[in-house]
């Protein structure tokens, strides 16, 4: 559980930093695991021969081999044993802020950054032990996360959400973080230049 806990952590912020992520699913499990991209990673079989990790971190182990991560928030390495299936690597690219549009200057109020205007954390009637957000800003963006549903509209028109929550509006991206178990967000604006 501490293990499952820290990856999302490390998710949040990795998608906040734009850093590079690798992902790990295990062919008998329903769940993929997910680690920041500057992992130390060894692959191994039982009698010790390793696996050459290729350059690009995506890759496959079947059979007798072990992954093993070097993981920062721990002395143990944790590791995944591929003999009852495939083990699958996927380097997952962050390329989410680096694919809005940049070359738009904004001059006068909309270049500054906005502030916020009301902030609503309230319990879910539908999901026990959660929380739903409702966010405004100075500059007509809104965000709301009810039910595990995410919409973001800016005078009044919809907003494309990309991961969790990077938002382009009209002057910058804005990204989001809640969490709906405590209440807890976080945001920052990144006006265009």
């Amino acid at each position: 559980m501490k293990t499952l806990i820290l990856s999302i952590a490390f998710i949040v912020t990795g998608l906040i930093t734009a850093q590079d992520q690798i992902k790990i699913q295990h062919t008998d499990q329903d769940v993929s695991y997910w680690y920041p991209g500057n992992v130390t990673m060894r692959a191994y079989n039982s009698e010790g021969s390793t696996f050459d990790i290729p350059e690009d971190r995506n890759f496959e182990l079947k059979g007798d081999y072990k992954l093993e991560l070097t993981v920062p928030w721990s002395k143990d390495p944790e590791i995944y044993d591929a003999k009852s299936g495939t083990i699958t690597v996927s380097n997952i690219s962050n390329n989410y802020y680096n694919s809005f549009e940049k070359s738009k200057t904004i001059k006068g109020d909309r270049a500054k950054v906005p502030s916020l205007v009301s902030k609503d954390v309230y319990k879910s009637e539908n999901l026990q032990n959660k929380y739903n957000l409702k966010v405004k800003f100075s500059n007509n963006l809104k965000f709301n996360y009810i039910d595990g549903k995410v919409e973001a509209t800016q005078d009044k028109e919809k907003l494309e959400i990309k991961n969790f929550y990077v938002i382009q509006y009209d002057s910058g991206i804005f990204k989001i973080s809640f969490n709906s178990e405590n209440g807890e967000t976080w945001w920052v604006f990144e006006p265009y230049k």
